[in-house]
């Protein structure tokens, strides 16, 4: 059993889009093998607890932490990214057991030699690609492993890394009832 999971995520709470969707089903399905879980996003509202959210996404699992970085709600903007990501890499105390789908938090994670799986759900561009791709930082040691949303995603980047898997998204299937199609013949 592992001890504790760092999981770092770019959105704020109160948000029901499908982003925070996943993270959250994600926390809830590795929670089952860890003592302590954490989720660190940059803005949390007060009113929002594990409670909140085990009503919202129909969680089963036990209890996991809500870490806000800031105190005050933003839009995050491409600064405001980067200082959440330079504040979550400090938080941070462990070297191990850290999951990330913050680009920039994977690149200062690397930068303070912490090592982490980083998520990747979406081509990279920009300063991104720059610093992941153009600068090898994509094949750091400190990069355990890097999951790809798609087979698709994985090939595009095949030749830059070969640390990699490629996990598609899940659903709960229990939430979805199998109706049998009855073939009915009309006669017109």
């Amino acid at each position: 059993m592992l001890k504790n999971l760092y999981y770092v995520a770019e959105f704020s709470l109160p948000n029901n889009k499908a982003y925070t969707i996943h993270v959250v089903k994600m926390l809830n399905a590795l929670n089952e093998n860890l003592s302590t879980c954490e989720l660190i996003i940059p803005y949390n509202d007060n009113k929002y607890s594990y409670s909140n959210l085990k009503e919202i996404f129909c969680l089963k699992k036990k209890k996991f932490i809500i870490k806000s970085i800031f105190h005050k709600k933003y839009q995050l903007t491409f600064l405001l990214r980067i200082i959440f990501a330079f504040k979550a890499a400090l938080y941070i105390k462990t070297n191990k057991n850290i999951i990330t789908r913050s680009i920039m938090t994977s690149f200062f994670l690397v930068l303070f030699k912490k090592k982490h799986i980083l998520e990747i759900h979406h081509e990279l561009h920009g300063l991104s690609k720059f610093l992941f791709i153009n600068l090898n930082t994509i094949n750091s040691i400190y990069i355990m492993k890097i999951i790809f949303i798609s087979k698709s995603l994985k090939n595009f980047y095949k030749n830059k890394t070969e640390n990699s898997i490629a996990i598609p998204d899940a659903v709960d299937m229990h939430f979805f009832k199998k109706n049998k199609i009855k073939n009915k013949i009309k006669n017109i």
